[in-house]
């Protein structure tokens, strides 16, 4: 532990500045050091060190730390250097070091120019040269280009940095107040600038040896993790702003039934409220009996939305938070207001000792009227349509359907202007002498900074972390009161900590190919961020989507964690079945897919036990590549945990898409098992033909497998059965070529949907390990699968074995007879019924389904079946039992 005082600088136009202050360095665990520079005896806000937000859980324990630190005092700075390698991860000497009530400026070096995170925003994954505003904003179809101003709705600032070594660290900045980032990677040396508003500087870094993945899993447990969605939130999800009554959600339904589309959940936006006002349905459109029984007849999940703001009219759930007194204060101490869909809203104070049990209660008011599953959290930001708090007559006189779009164009317009002529000279605007995002102030949209929180807390610092605490309330209720184990909760706004209560979408995107491309890195930093199960909408939110756009995406987006298809009202309908047949058969293709993988899928967020991420950038699983580091490969592939590779086609007009396969590894066509690249291929970048009504390309990982299922009459999750069949695509363990293997794991739970059956994945853990290996024998080859546990505290249901597919096994002359092995029994197959041979392909089918236990063995041998060298590109192996997905 540093400690020592320094002189502070006066910044200009600042109104108070700190003659002094400390500074203290924390060394916290040998691979994390944490930063805190703070006044002299005067108290001013930080992020409190305790549940929920992100604090130290574990005492000081260090021995051997990954890191050495230097301070000095004149000039002030702090250097921190990796000890292994000596190279600088942070170091604030020689840039501006300003300290005052309401600005703070520091500098550092970054050790190279691969820097990432910086959320919320839409655009590439690399941070390039620029300015990045964090602060939580409503603001729709923004792309950041680098020059301010460019936030969107949440607020997480960390760097995820590769040091010139290939060592990775990610840096968090513990802040909840507005700020800007530099960064300048163009020329050496590389630096970053953080510009903050408030607040103090407090600094975590987290050290990796392994690579990118350890670095923000090691950020992911300071903050709390996160949570795993239940299992029906894997499947794919249908919504609309505009969906007015039952008979439309009765509509979409059998139109899904009827073309054999998956689907498990139906939504609701502003459609099903009185009046588009909190906790009420309209029951002349959505009668609860008939919404229950609609839903119950098609086995569906219902989620309505639920806003932030709580309308000022004369109804329970006004006057229920007015006699709780939980609304957020003005500056006169009287309820702040401003102006969402319904007209003049409050907005609680969750702060309020009394706001969880409001909220809790408001819910279970709506409960009562709509019988649904989960819960979408929007306008958290918290957004508002009037700049600070609603004072003018001209706004509140407005009479604009917002449900139009040529008046809601208007609607946004009109309060433009408001902002623009009524600039709000509150407090912080008078105080703070530099405004991040280069905005006249920062209530564009939001409510005001002089707003006051329970226990005389500004909104001014606590702005950013609204969408957090609402989305800790609504996690409550659905817990505590419902008593859900894993509540499904979908928010818009966030901020560091918030995977532990909700998941999120990318928010009001619109139907172009940019944010089709965009959304990939959304998805990858929400990973880093601590939200995994993160999703854009499909096919686009604004803006008329096009047939060849929406086929395009509905192949994209069956592979994003959280699959949703949203848009505006008025907008050109996009369901699956209502742009023709291309777009129909690309969903019901790839949404097909998606369920066969879906255990798979589900099984890689059990088994990352809360953090780390899912859906990578492929950087994260080779980390020595440096051209996967950038564009285009960054932003245009990603990969779903160590195995599955997926290449979406997102340019318009595009047949077929450049693939670029990592070096050391075979790569085959998941459905087809067509070996794309061998691991010893010099050309590492292959032309995969996608036709627009197909599947999206996905590649199989040599040395891995996958777990697949039949779906052939399956549209939702719980059909899926507790059987399996087994992808492997083997690799040479030997460099005779005589033996091959691939490894790969799975949850194992009777039933994912079942809570009782699934609590012991999260509780313990349910992985177990397949392991392949294909051994040329005296008398031809065998083909073997062990199921071990993947350790002592494993606690595994039975799983039942359709059969095993396995690729990348050189060719064969045909077998003389196949004898099967298992713990119970041997079976001697017919090998004209069973068993059909070509050059490089067996086709198995087993007599019945296998029973997978711990520890057992299943061997299948090839008598007199002769394995021939391994010369030929497209040679496999392919055992199955059922058809590919491709051909359902």
């Amino acid at each position: 532990l540093y400690f020592f005082f320094l002189m502070i600088r006066r910044p200009p136009r600042s109104t108070q500045s700190r003659s002094s202050a400390a500074s203290d360095v924390y060394k916290r665990q040998d691979n994390d050091l944490r930063i805190r520079i703070t006044d002299v005896g005067q108290s001013r806000w930080e992020v409190p060190n305790q549940f929920p937000y992100p604090h130290e859980q574990s005492p000081i324990s260090v021995s051997n730390p990954l890191y050495n630190v230097q301070v000095s005092a004149q000039p002030f700075g702090i250097a921190v250097t990796r000890t292994s390698t000596n190279e600088v991860v942070f170091n604030s000497s020689g840039f501006n070091f300003i300290y005052s009530d309401y600005y703070i400026e520091f500098g550092s070096t970054l050790a190279t120019k691969y820097v990432y995170g910086l959320g919320e925003r839409s655009r590439s994954l690399l941070l390039e040269n620029g300015t990045y505003t964090i602060f939580a904003r409503d603001y729709m179809a923004d792309v950041d280009d680098g020059t301010g101003g460019h936030n969107l709705y949440g607020q997480h600032p960390i760097l995820l940095t590769r040091e010139a070594s290939g060592a990775w660290h990610t840096l968090f900045f513990r802040s909840s107040n507005p700020m800007d980032v530099s960064v300048l990677t163009t020329s050496s040396p590389f630096s970053n600038k953080f510009q903050v508003v408030g607040g103090i500087i407090d600094l975590k870094i987290f050290f990796s040896t392994t690579g990118p993945e350890e670095a923000i899993s090691r950020y992911h447990a300071y903050v709390g993790g996160w949570i795993t969605m239940p299992f029906w939130g894997f499947g794919y999800h249908q919504c609309r702003w505009g969906y007015r009554n039952i008979s439309t959600l009765q509509q979409i339904a059998s139109k899904f039934s009827e073309n054999g589309i998956p689907l498990d959940v139906l939504w609701n936006d502003l459609d099903y409220m009185q009046n588009q006002t909190d906790f009420t349905v309209d029951q002349d459109n959505f009668p609860t009996a008939q919404l229950s029984s609609f839903l119950q007849q098609y086995e569906l999940k219902y989620v309505p939305l639920v806003d932030a703001g709580v309308a000022v009219m004369n109804n329970t759930y006004y006057h229920e938070g007015i006699k709780r007194d939980v609304f957020l204060k003005n500056s006169s101490g009287f309820p702040l207001t401003g102006w969402v869909w319904p007209g003049k809203t409050h907005f609680v104070d969750y702060l309020h000792p009394n706001a969880s049990e409001y909220w809790a209660d408001m819910l279970a008011l709506l409960k009562n009227q709509i019988d649904f599953s989960g819960i979408w959290i929007d306008m958290n930001e918290p957004s508002s349509f009037c700049p600070g708090e609603c004072t003018y007559d001209e706004v509140i006189g407005f009479h604009g359907d917002p449900s139009d779009p040529t008046s809601f164009d208007q609607f946004v317009d009109y309060f433009n202007k408001v902002i623009d002529e009524n600039p709000e000279q509150n407090e912080f605007s008078q105080l703070i002498p530099y405004i991040p995002g280069n905005f006249t102030n920062l209530d564009i949209q939001t409510i005001s900074m002089n707003a006051s929180h329970y226990g005389n807390i500004t909104n001014f610092n606590l702005h950013s972390l609204y969408g957090f605490h609402n989305g800790k309330a609504t996690h409550d209720y659905l817990k505590d009161r419902l008593g859900q184990p894993q509540p499904f909760i979908i928010s818009r706004s966030s901020a560091f900590g918030s995977g532990q209560f909700v998941s999120h979408w990318t928010g009001d995107n619109v139907a172009t190919w940019e944010f089709l491309r965009y959304s990939i890195a959304s998805i990858i930093n929400f990973n880093f961020f601590g939200i995994p199960f993160t999703g854009a909408d499909i096919c686009g939110f604004g803006v008329d989507t096009t047939p060849q756009l929406c086929a395009r995406w509905a192949a994209l987006g069956s592979f994003y964690p959280f699959s949703r298809n949203h848009n505006q009202i008025g907008r050109v309908d996009q369901e699956p079945y209502a742009l023709g047949p291309d777009v129909l058969a690309a969903f019901k293709s790839n949404l097909k897919l998606r369920y066969s993988l879906l255990k798979f899928y589900y099984s890689l967020f059990v088994r990352q036990g809360g953090v780390g991420t899912v859906f990578r950038p492929l950087f994260f699983v080779f980390p020595n590549e440096t051209i996967l580091l950038q564009q285009p490969i960054v932003d245009e592939q990603f990969i779903l945990g160590d195995e599955l590779l997926v290449t979406p086609v997102l340019y318009e007009n595009a047949t077929s898409v450049n693939a670029y396969f990592p070096n050391d590894n075979a790569w085959y066509d998941l459905l087809t098992g067509k070996l794309v690249r061998s691991a010893t291929d010099k050309v590492r970048q292959v032309n995969i033909q996608a036709p627009l009504n197909g599947t999206v390309p996905i590649f199989l990982r040599g040395g891995f497998i996958v777990a697949t299922q039949d779906v052939t009459d399956v549209t939702r999750t719980h059909q899926l059965s507790n059987s399996f069949n087994l992808v492997a695509a083997v690799q040479p363990v030997d460099k005779k070529g005589i033996s091959y293997g691939a490894t790969g794991q799975l949850a194992a739970a009777d039933d994912y949907n079942d809570w009782q059956r699934l609590r012991k994945c999260f509780e313990a853990n349910c992985i177990v390990n397949f392991e392949v290996e294909a051994v040329q024998t005296q008398n031809g080859f065998s083909v073997i699968l062990k199921t071990t546990k993947r350790d002592s505290q494993t606690q595994a249901d039975t799983l039942s074995l359709k059969g095993v597919r396995v690729y990348g096994l050189p060719g064969f002359k045909p077998a003389e007879k196949v004898v099967l092995k298992t713990q119970k029994e041997t079976l001697t197959l017919n090998t004209l019924e069973i068993a059909t041979f070509s050059k490089y392909t067996v086709d198995i089918t087993f007599p019945s389904s296998l029973e997978l236990i711990d520890g057992m063995t299943v061997e299948v041998n090839f008598t007199g079946a002769v394995m021939l060298e391994n010369t030929s590109k497209s040679k496999n192996c392919l055992l199955y039992t059922s058809p590919s997905p491709r051909d359902s």
